[in-house]
């Protein structure tokens, strides 16, 4: 529940920074709209686009799908025969991985500085911040 309160307050902080923008966009639609209008013959006044208003915390988020599966079409390909992890070295990748993953931290591949993982507190998730570039 509270990823959804988070998804729900970062949606609502995008659409407050980009509000200039979607205005003039819903302008723009209302304006075309105006001037198909007008193509028809219809006599259309220009007020119309002084009307446009847009409130930012009545946004849907949509709801997660109730039915998750990792497959979309079960029964239809063949299951994969996954033999991983097989040496002690995997063995020993594996546990260090899967500790600090249930320990909540945030783990991104470590190759390009020479290690196995990145390890990041998860709190950086919640406060947006991302690994682009890394």
């Amino acid at each position: 529940m509270k990823q959804v309160e988070l998804c729900r307050a970062e949606a609502s902080q995008r659409v407050t920074q980009n509000l200039p923008t979607i205005v003039e966009g819903l302008r723009a639609k209302k304006k075309k709209e105006i001037d198909d209008r007008r193509a028809t013959g219809e006599d259309v006044s220009d007020s119309e686009l002084e009307n446009i208003k847009f409130d930012a915390d009545n946004i849907e988020i949509p709801p997660l799908p109730e039915k998750h599966s990792s497959c979309v079409h079960p029964g239809q390909f063949d299951e994969a025969n996954w033999n991983f992890p097989l040496s002690p070295e995997e063995i020993l990748h594996y546990r260090v991985y899967r500790d600090l993953y249930d320990k909540g931290y945030w783990l991104t591949s470590g190759g390009k500085f020479g290690g196995d993982f990145l390890v990041y507190p998860a709190v950086m998730l919640s406060l947006g911040y991302s690994c682009d570039g890394c």
